[in-house]
């Protein structure tokens, strides 16, 4: 899946404000965390 900046960017901000954790928010939303650290280092 590629998605543009301003998706990593909305990706980026609602994991970081989510209540619920960065595992358990990217897994509702199907992305693999290893591709969510990768963009965000």
């Amino acid at each position: 899946m590629r998605l543009t900046a301003e998706e990593k960017e909305e990706v980026i901000r609602l994991v970081i404000n989510s209540p619920e954790g960065v595992n358990k928010s990217l897994r509702s939303m199907g992305i693999h965390k290893r591709t969510f650290y990768k963009t965000t280092s």
